[in-house]
C-alpha cells in the first residue's frame, strides 16, 4: 500500500521509495537457490492423521476442480468434498505441509467514509474514453480505488464484509491471512488507529463470532513495519504484540512456527520481537533472499526462501509492477498468464509456505511524474492490479470473480497434489 501522510515520511514496501528503489529492472531473471525440495503427503492425509490432535475436524463442498475451461476455469467434475478443519489452537505450520498465505488489507477506513468522496479509477479512466476528455482525477496524493469490489466499496471494520471474507477464504482453502500493518511506525496515533488497530480488533472479534457459529476461518499474521530508520524499529510490532496477544484472548486465531507466534516484518529483526515471535523479514522485489528472508512480490521465475537448504516461502502475484503500476515495464495480469506461470513455478518448488498477493488492497494513492502525468505504485486498473477478491462485474473491463475461481483451483490442487491445473486462462 502507499503511504497515506507523505507529510511524516511514513515509508513502507509499497510507495515511492519502494517505486523508485525498482525503477529499472533487476540484472538477469531471477532463480530460486538450490536445496532440498520438501516433499510429503497431501493436506487431506495429514488432516485426517492430525484430526483429534491439534485440528479439529469439519467437511466442506467446495465446488472446484483442477480442470477448467479456458474462458472462465470453471470445474467441469463433480464437486470436490474438501477437508477444511476448525482449529482448536494456533495454526502450527511445522505439522502443515504446503500452507498458503494471502495478503490482506484492513485501511479501507482511510479512503471511505464522511468527507472522503470515493475515486474509482475504472470509471475514471472510462469516462475519459468515452468523452475524449482527459482523466478527472481526485486531489493528489488521494486514495483511489483501482475498481469497485463485489460488495461495494468497504471500510475496514465492516463486520459483515470480514465474515463474508472468511467464508470466500476458507471456501479457497487457505490457511491464513497476513494482515498488511507496514504503513505503521512508532507509537499507535488516531492515525494508525483508523487504519490498522481498530479494524484489526474488529477483525478478531467477528473471527471469533464466525468460528462461534461453526463456520471455519483462516488464521491471521500480522506484517509489521520494522524501519531500521525509525526512533524505535520495535516499535508497532510491539504495539500489535500488546493488543493483540498479551492477553491470549486471541492466540487460538493466530499461526505459530518454530515454537513461538509468527510475526512478518520489513526492514530489521529487532532482538525484543524475536524474544516474543518467530520473525521472517517480508518485502518485495528483491534480486536475491536472504536464509530465512520471504518475498511478496517477485518476477518469474520467483526467488525461494531458504530455510537450511529447504524451500520455506515463495510469493505468487496476480501481476506486479518494477517500480509504478502505471509504468510500461509493469507486468499486467495478462488474463491470468502472470499468475498462472507464478503458480507453476510454486508446484515446481513446493516450499512451507505459499504467500498469495494480494486479496484486497484495492486503493493507492495519486502520485505525479515530472510532467505532470498520473501515477499509482501498486494499483492502476482491472488489468494492472493483483487483488484477487472478486470485482464487481459491472464495471466496464471487470473480470469479475474469474481470479478468485481460479485461485481455488489452483490452491485445491496444491494441497491435494494433484497435477497442475491448466487452462486457467482467458483467451
Amino acid at each position: 500500500m502507499t503511504p497515506h501522510s507523505p507529510k511524516k515520511g511514513i515509508l513502507m514496501p509499497h510507495d515511492e521509495q519502494f517505486a523508485s528503489e525498482h525503477a529499472e529492472p533487476a540484472d538477469g531473471a531471477a532463480t530460486p537457490t538450490g536445496g532440498a525440495r520438501r516433499r510429503g503427503p497431501s493436506r487431506r492425509g495429514v488432516i485426517g492423521a492430525a484430526a483429534g490432535a491439534v485440528l479439529g475436524g469439519g467437511a466442506l463442498a467446495i465446488a472446484a476442480n483442477a480442470s477448467g475451461s479456458e474462458a472462465t476455469g470453471r470445474g467441469n467434475g463433480e464437486p470436490l468434498q474438501v477437508e477444511r478443519p476448525r482449529a482448536a489452537g494456533p495454526l502450527d505450520l511445522d505439522n502443515t505441509p504446503d500452507a498458503v498465505g494471502i495478503c490482506y488489507s484492513v485501511w479501507h477506513n482511510l479512503a471511505v467514509g464522511p468527507g472522503r468522496p470515493i475515486h474509482d479509477n475504472t470509471e475514471i479512466l472510462h469516462a475519459a474514453n468515452s468523452t475524449g476528455q482527459p482523466p478527472q482525477w481526485g486531489p493528489l496524493h488521494a486514495f483511489h480505488y483501482w475498481g469497485r469490489p463485489e460488495r461495494g466499496y468497504y471500510r475496514g471494520d465492516d463486520a459483515g464484509v470480514l465474515r463474508h471474507h472468511f467464508r470466500q477464504l476458507a471456501e479457497a482453502r487457505i490457511d491464513f491471512i497476513a494482515i498488511d500493518a507496514t504503513n505503521i511506525n512508532g507509537q499507535p496515533d488516531a492515525d494508525s488507529e483508523d487504519s490498522y488497530y481498530q479494524p484489526t480488533r474488529v477483525l478478531l472479534e467477528a473471527m471469533r463470532a464466525h468460528r462461534d457459529s461453526g463456520e471455519a476461518t483462516p488464521f491471521v499474521v500480522p506484517w509489521v513495519s520494522t524501519r531500521a530508520d525509525a526512533a524505535d524499529p520495535a516499535a508497532s510490532g510491539l504495539a500489535t504484540h500488546d493488543r493483540f496477544y498479551a492477553s491470549g484472548e486471541w492466540q487460538d486465531l493466530f499461526v505459530q512456527y518454530q515454537g513461538k507466534p509468527l510475526l512478518l516484518t520489513t526492514d530489521t529483526l529487532p532482538d525484543v520481537l524475536a524474544e516474543r515471535f518467530t520473525l521472517r523479514k517480508m518485502w518485495g522485489l528483491q534480486q536475491q533472499l536472504a536464509e530465512r528472508e520471504w518475498s511478496f512480490l517477485q518476477e518469474y521465475p520467483q526467488n525461494v526462501g531458504m530455510d537450511g537448504g529447504v524451500p520455506e516461502q515463495v510469493a505468487v502475484c496476480a501481476a506486479l509492477q518494477k517500480s509504478y503500476m502505471t509504468d510500461p515495464s509493469a507486468i499486467a495480469r495478462r488474463g491470468g498468464r502472470t499468475m498462472r506461470e507464478q503458480w507453476r513455478h510454486a508446484f515446481s518448488v513446493r516450499p512451507r509456505v505459499t504467500m498469495l498477493t494480494w486479496w484486497n488492497e484495492w486503493i493507492a494513492q495519486r502520485f505525479e511524474d515530472e510532467q505532470g502525468n498520473a501515477r499509482f505504485v501498486d494499483a492502476y486498473d482491472a488489468s494492472l492490479s493483483r487483488d484477487i477478491e472478486p470485482m464487481d462485474p459491472s464495471q466496464p473491463g471487470s473480470h469479475g470473480d474469474l481470479y478468485y475461481r481460479w485461485t481455488r483451483q489452483y490452491v485445491a490442487a496444491y494441497e491435494d497434489h494433484q497435477p497442475f491445473p491448466e487452462g486457467l486462462v482467458q483467451g
